[in-house]
């Protein structure tokens, strides 16, 4: 009788003493961690390639370097440069390293319209490198960097 006293008491004891670290433990985001995680480890990235408002993330369907298809790309404009990369914002989310940067001059690129299946698609050319991106690139395109 006294062992079942004993095991009831310690039970109470241990759901008592246990009880904060297991709010504190559902209190973590891991999801948030790891872009936060990533988002500190590209910051220098963030500097060296001059990124500065306004930008805009959006999907890279396609490209001529196919490093970019399938990725999220930042777009920004840099003094008389756009400039393309993956997601300086967020961190590298869909891959493991640094895809480049293109830059260009207004003069380099044609930006045009066209459907893809149900999807509009922005298709930005500069002789033979283009970049099929997410349709309101090409609105952020033409609003800070006249085509």
């Amino acid at each position: 009788m006294l062992g079942l006293i004993v095991l009831i008491v310690s039970g109470f004891l241990a759901v008592k003493l246990t009880k904060p670290l297991w709010k504190k433990a559902g209190s973590y985001d891991l999801p948030r961690m790891k872009k936060e995680i990533f988002s500190k480890a590209c910051s220098h990235l963030r500097e060296y390639y001059g990124l500065q408002e306004p930008y805009i993330v959006t999907k890279c369907f396609d490209a001529s370097d196919k490093t970019f298809k399938n990725h999220d790309v930042c777009i920004f404009v840099v003094g008389e440069e756009l400039r393309i990369t993956t997601d300086l914002m967020r961190g590298f989310l869909h891959g493991e390293r640094d895809l480049g940067c293109y830059a260009f001059r207004q003069d380099e690129i044609t930006l045009s319209k066209r459907e893809e299946g149900n999807r509009l698609i922005a298709e930005l050319r500069a002789g033979d490198t283009y970049f099929s991106l997410g349709y309101r690139a090409k609105g952020f395109i033409e609003k800070n960097f006249t085509v």
